[in-house]
């Protein structure tokens, strides 16, 4: 059975193996710490920072000042306001200064646009390029020139109604063209019918013939046969043979 080892023995060995055994302390490396600044935007523009975003998505260091600006796209895309951390910031202001003591969202809101424009024979309202705030509701009419009408919308409106409503979540682009009027076919004028043939025309053809006319003649000639007939005692007896010799 073998002896159990001196523990002593064994590390007076190991010493001379090895050496003197130096042990050095080695501290925990120390990172600082990040938080990370989410930017949105509403409407038409951007948002720059300076210092500008870390390229790895870490974050900023913690107590960074960071100068967040508004820029807008065109200058009908008005700057509206702030949002998230930056809300207190006064709208007239177009650059919100952060301290990074933690994680920070911020919003910035611009108006967006809309261009109404309109064809030959008519224009339209509100013209041109106007701005609105996101989420609104513009209502576009148009105005035909005289024996026009709407003939059709295009872009953000369709149909051939005299007015549209457009939904303002984005720019937006309408025009309207106009045609002509159809003209209605012209009224026809009902001939003239002679008192006598509308009285006596019993057949229905327009003129007077020579039964009408006879029955006609009897009316004036012997008026006490026919008591309490309509008979037209203003027209002299020859106008009806005029009406069945000549039609007129």
């Amino acid at each position: 059975m073998r002896a159990p080892l001196d523990k002593k023995l064994m590390l007076k060995a190991l010493a001379a193996f090895a050496g003197v055994v130096t042990v050095r302390y080695v501290p925990p490396v120390t990172r600082p710490v990040r938080h990370r600044l989410i930017t949105s935007v509403t409407g038409g523009g951007s948002l720059s920072m300076n210092p500008s975003p870390p390229t790895d998505l870490i974050g900023y260091v913690a107590g960074t000042r960071v100068y967040v600006s508004a820029e807008q796209e065109s200058p009908a895309h008005t700057f509206e306001g702030w949002g998230g951390d930056c809300a207190g910031t006064r709208s007239t202001n177009t650059t919100c200064v952060l301290a990074m003591d933690g994680p920070k969202k911020v919003n910035a809101r611009f108006k967006v646009t809309l261009t109404a424009t309109a064809g030959a024979n008519g224009r339209v309202s509100p013209a041109g390029v106007t701005a609105h705030s996101v989420g609104s509701s513009v209502s576009v009419e148009a105005f035909p020139a005289a024996n026009h009408e709407v003939d059709s919308w295009s872009g953000a409106c369709s149909g051939s109604g005299k007015s549209c409503s457009v939904a303002m979540s984005g720019d937006r682009s309408v025009n309207v063209s106009f045609k002509a009027k159809a003209t209605p076919p012209p009224t026809a004028t009902p001939p003239t019918v002679d008192p006598l043939v509308a009285r006596f025309d019993t057949n229905g053809n327009g003129v007077i013939d020579k039964a009408e006319m006879y029955a006609a003649m009897n009316l004036y000639l012997y008026p006490e046969e026919h008591e309490g007939e309509d008979i037209p005692t203003k027209v002299e007896p020859y106008r009806l043979i005029d009406l069945y010799l000549f039609g007129e």
